[in-house]
C-alpha cells in the first residue's frame, strides 16, 4: 500500500465510531481493497481511490445504512456505555 492508500485507510479508521467486531472486519476489507488498488496502479491518486471506493462519509453512512440525504456531520459523537449517540446533519 502507498502513501495515499495509507491516508484513504487512516480517514475511514479515524471517522469510525466503534471498533467492534463487525467493525474491524469491514476494516479489514477495505484495507485489502486498497492495497489490490495501489498495486495493481502504484501511482494512484487520492482522487482515483475516491472514485473508486467513494470518500470515507459515504463508507460510513452506506454502513450504518442511512438513506440518502442524511448525512454524518464532521465528527460522529459516539457516547459509550447504554447509550449511543450519533449527531446527524439533514442535506437541504
Amino acid at each position: 500500500m502507498n502513501k495515499i492508500g495509507k491516508q484513504y485507510y487512516r480517514e475511514i479508521k479515524t471517522i469510525f465510531p466503534s471498533k467492534g467486531k463487525n467493525e474491524r472486519r469491514l476494516l479489514k476489507r477495505y484495507k485489502s481493497r486498497i492495497t489490490e488498488l495501489c498495486d495493481a496502479n502504484p501511482d494512484i491518486t487520492y482522487d482515483a481511490i475516491l472514485q473508486e471506493l467513494g470518500t470515507p462519509i459515504d463508507v460510513i453512512t452506506d454502513y450504518y445504512g442511512l438513506p440518502l440525504g442524511i448525512r454524518l456531520a464532521g465528527t460522529l459523537i459516539i457516547k459509550m456505555g447504554i447509550n449511543k449517540h450519533v449527531t446527524l446533519v439533514y442535506e437541504r
